[in-house]
């Protein structure tokens, strides 16, 4: 009988299935395909992601939805624009530091969703660091997972969806290089 020692992705999804037991409602045996907007209850999602981030996964910030977005840079906006004609001089432009401070301050209670290039579980136990097996050895990367997680990182450095990131796509068109 060969008994092949648990991958990386496997046990970064066992740890996220027994943060998840102790945070939220209990849930099914998770495979790594699940989206985590439907794995983590949005009423205690910020929670559950602080936890995850507590031990000792590597994960982004949540980000708001594109609405609240917008909603928050025209509230920095508009604000910027009476005190610049108010004030009569472009000195008050510099205001917008203050204010993208306060729309940062105020819009995370509302930041609930993953960034695109972390939408899974299987990605998010990915992020998890210092695994170590049985014995106390670090688990190596499977060429798999070195794969996917270099995916995300390009798919965060350039802004965009995991799935844009393939093999065959050059580098200058995903960075605008």
């Amino acid at each position: 009988m060969n008994l092949s020692p648990p991958r990386r992705r496997q046990i970064g999804i066992q740890r996220f299935q027994e943060i998840l037991l102790f945070t939220s409602a209990p849930v099914r045996e998770l495979s790594g395909a699940e989206e985590l907007e439907a794995v983590l209850p949005v009423e205690n999602r910020q929670a559950t992601w602080r936890e995850l981030k507590a031990a000792g996964f590597e994960l982004p910030e949540l980000e708001v939805s594109p609405s609240v977005f917008w909603i928050a840079v025209a509230l920095v906006l508009m604000p910027l624009a009476l005190l610049v004609l108010a004030l009569r001089t472009w000195f008050a432009v510099l205001a917008i530091i203050d204010f993208t401070f306060l729309a940062y301050k105020f819009t995370r209670p509302l930041a609930i969703h993953p960034p695109d290039w972390c939408k899974t579980v299987g990605q998010a136990a990915l992020c998890l660091k210092n695994i170590r097996g049985a014995h106390g050895a670090e688990v190596p990367w499977t060429r798999e997972e070195i794969t996917d997680r270099v995916r995300m990182i390009i798919a965060e450095a350039a802004g965009v969806p995991i799935g844009k990131v393939t093999h065959d796509t050059p580098l200058i068109d995903l960075l605008g290089c």
